[in-house]
């Protein structure tokens, strides 16, 4: 498997990991895919909503983000599900995939993106041999046969906001982003103007939930949209949504960049760590490595 950690410039820390099982494709009502799941948590004292417990709203709001991120991961063939299966009908792996949220600042599921992205991209799968006559598969060490990259198409990137109503006699002092003149009609028939926050805080997103709106944006380094989900209580015009699809996808390119060229660096320094790896040694797990806004790539 491979792991990650995302470090975002608001706080938030995400560590994303990769299990690979072998499996029977046949019973997941498959027979030339593997499969892909995705879980999203937060730690008990990641924040102090978690801290608290969050109830049912939390448990809610993690189902659905790990749900979002397994969507635009599969349902979009970022991941290539055909290059799983080692042997139709008989043999395909399973690949999970698991975000951990260690600080949450705000933005959470941006975080989790880059470090499943990031993580997908160290994995490297096993090499199987299948035996035609008596059906028996053998999965290879690395020492035995180099492992593979796993086959990804594309890597979706997140990008999450927040739109909050505001009296428009108030001044804009923090920092947002006008997101309509003249105001629109809100859920409840009134007139507002919103405010379009990029990256919100904790408190910003709580804001958004309890009055305002959501909106989180899935897309490739080339504007493709991969995933797209808009909650809370505002109604969001649809001119606004096409503004943050467009905000999203011109920082989509910078990131996604970031993210492969972390993973190169840490590829190359895996192989370097292989090869001087002594016999007593052999079986040790990837170190995992962090990817920061810059891209920078450092074990952990």
């Amino acid at each position: 498997g491979g792991a990650a950690e995302a470090e975002a410039a608001d706080g938030s820390r995400v560590f994303a990991t990769v299990a690979l099982t072998l499996c029977d494709p046949s019973r997941d009502g498959l027979r030339k895919e593997g499969r892909v799941s995705v879980t999203f948590g937060r730690a008990p004292l990641c924040s102090a909503r978690a801290s608290a417990g969050g109830g049912a709203a939390l448990a809610d709001d993690e189902l659905e983000a790990g749900r979002q991120l397994e969507r635009a991961l599969v349902g979009t063939g970022a991941v290539d599900v055909e290059s799983l299966c080692e042997c139709p009908g008989r043999a395909a792996w399973r690949v999970d995939v698991r975000c951990a949220v260690l600080d949450d600042g705000g933005a959470a599921l941006d975080c989790a993106a880059a470090a499943a992205a990031a993580a997908l991209l160290a994995t490297r799968v096993p090499q199987v041999t299948v035996d035609e006559e008596g059906g028996e598969v053998t999965v290879h060490s690395p020492e035995d046969k180099e492992p593979r990259a796993l086959t990804l198409h594309h890597l979706p990137v997140c990008a999450t906001f927040a739109v909050l109503p505001v009296d428009p006699s108030h001044s804009n002092s923090g920092g947002g982003i006008p997101a309509q003149a003249g105001g629109k009609a809100g859920a409840a028939g009134v007139s507002v103007d919103e405010m379009l926050l990029l990256d919100p805080s904790v408190e910003e997103e709580a804001a958004a939930a309890a009055g305002g709106a959501t909106i989180t944006v899935f897309v490739t380094k080339h504007g493709e949209l991969c995933g797209l989900r808009q909650a809370g209580e505002l109604g969001v015009p649809r001119d606004l949504v096409s503004r943050c699809v467009r905000i999203a996808s011109a920082r989509a390119g910078e990131l996604s960049d970031a993210i492969r060229e972390a993973a190169e660096e840490h590829a190359k320094a895996e192989v370097k760590r292989r090869v001087r790896r002594a016999a007593d040694e052999v079986g040790e797990p990837q170190e995992p490595f962090v990817v920061g806004r810059t891209g920078a790539a450092q074990a952990v």
